[in-house]
């Protein structure tokens, strides 16, 4: 009996998009948004583990359109 899928967790840089931020090599078109908003759509959450700038990457996701999609925890937030 196979498990469902409930939760993918993205590393950024090299991952879900093109490039590193940090090194400003970052491609913009070429990214996993439209993966994230399907697997959203069938019901499975999206999380970051990244070790980019908080700030600068939620700039990017948002430009994107998919910062919605992604779950962070509240502790991380408060920072």
């Amino acid at each position: 009996m196979s498990e469902a899928v409930r939760l993918v967790i993205w590393d950024l840089d090299e991952t879900f998009w093109s490039g590193t931020l940090v090194e400003g090599g970052l491609n913009e078109n070429i990214h996993y948004a439209e993966t994230v908003k399907e697997l959203s759509k069938r019901g499975i959450m999206n999380s970051i583990c990244s070790k980019n700038d908080f700030s600068s990457a939620r700039e990017i996701l948002e430009r994107l359109g998919v910062w919605d999609f992604f779950y962070f925890s509240k502790y991380q937030l408060e920072f």
